[in-house]
């Protein structure tokens, strides 16, 4: 789970690539409250480098909340054994069909 301390990071790091991005951090409740609220229950070190993909897109504004789900969705889940094996059989597979078109 990401804490408050990674999301307020995290919105830190989004002013700096984007100069023009100005997350409300005063009022109640603020940019962190909400970042809190959508993406704290996402791991706090996973969903940075999920932020840190979603800036590394051709794009002049911040990413929105719902882009860096997007973005922690497609990362690869080494923890995760199902994801570790299915990332295997998609491996093994494009392998093979490399092999088969080179054979031809």
């Amino acid at each position: 789970m990401a804490t408050r301390e990674e999301i307020a990071r995290i919105i830190g790091y989004l002013k700096l690539v984007y100069p023009n991005y100005n997350p409300d951090v005063k009022s109640t409740p603020n940019t962190v409250d909400v970042y809190e609220d959508l993406l704290g229950d996402l791991d706090g070190q996973m969903l940075g480098a999920a932020v840190r993909d979603a800036c590394k897109q051709d794009r002049a504004f911040a990413p929105a909340p719902g882009e860096i789900i997007a973005a922690y969705n497609r990362l690869p889940r080494h923890n995760d054994p199902f994801e570790t094996f299915k990332k295997y059989l998609e491996d093994k597979h494009n392998a093979d069909q490399k092999r088969l078109t080179e054979s031809k």
